[in-house]
């Protein structure tokens, strides 16, 4: 049996269907793409060049000993304690800034729960240093 060509006709259905189905996949790639969002560990770090100016009363102070006890005025804390005496402090000072002094050998997970309790109220000014 031979196959019979038509000549003139031109099924213009198939075409169209291939170009829908390309725009609907743009528009869906486009979509997702703007969903997209980095949820990662976001901090602020200063602009180079600026300066910064804090009274010693604004600077709140804590201490993180070899064991990851937290030490608030010579007196060993747990971090619902230093969670209430950051949120109390910044009720008054809203230009708060927290200091940690962390010893050389405390437990890196105890540093990270610290900043976590920094980053969960709020905080703007974060500092640290290391104690060998």
């Amino acid at each position: 049996m031979k196959r019979v060509k038509q000549k003139g006709k031109v099924n213009i259905l198939h075409g169209l269907a291939a170009s829908d189905l390309a725009f609907l996949l743009i528009i869906y790639f486009l979509t997702i793409a703007a969903f997209n969002v980095n949820f990662a560990f976001a901090t602020e770090l200063p602009q180079s060049g600026t300066v910064r100016f804090l009274l010693r009363e604004e600077i709140l102070h804590f201490e993180m000993d070899s064991t990851g006890s937290i030490i608030y005025e010579n007196e060993y804390i747990d971090l619902n304690l230093a969670e209430s005496i950051i949120k109390n402090r910044v009720t008054t000072q809203s230009n708060l800034a927290l200091l940690l002094t962390v010893d050389g050998e405390a437990a890196w997970q105890d540093f990270i729960y610290f900043i976590e309790l920094a980053q969960n109220l709020n905080i703007d000014n974060f500092s640290f240093n290391m104690r060998q």
